[in-house]
């Protein structure tokens, strides 16, 4: 007996369908939002987490900022920023590292990074 092609179809889109309605239905708050500021810019409850060339900027020659939301985490988040950037009121510091790449810049240096965990 010969199977319909519009059967496969229908078997393949279902989890197709499944997978878009999980991904779009997923908790606004966790959504991941960043953008490009000119150092020295960041709004409350958003921090740099890394640092952009100035190719790619409007901030006069300098390297911008990519800075992120950190309100909008849920406990037990966490997040690798730069470590110039003060720990948010209720996160911890876990520790710092040495990235090349995240948060380098011009001024590369050891210990650039860190990792923040939400805990409130």
């Amino acid at each position: 007996m010969k199977r319909h092609p519009l059967r496969n179809i229908i078997r393949l889109a279902l989890p197709t369908i499944a997978v878009a309605m999980i991904l779009g239905t997923r908790a606004p708050a966790q959504i991941m939002t960043r953008q490009l500021v000119c150092p020295g810019r960041v709004p409350a409850n958003w921090i740099r987490v890394d640092t952009a060339s100035p190719d790619i900027s409007d901030c006069g020659g300098a390297n911008a900022w990519v800075i992120e939301p950190y309100d909008n985490k849920s406990v037990g988040s966490g997040m690798v920023v730069c470590a110039d950037q003060p720990t948010p009121r209720g996160w911890e510091t876990l520790g710092e590292a040495t990235s090349t790449g995240q948060c380098a810049g011009d001024s590369f240096a050891v210990g650039n990074i860190k990792s923040i965990r939400r805990i409130s």
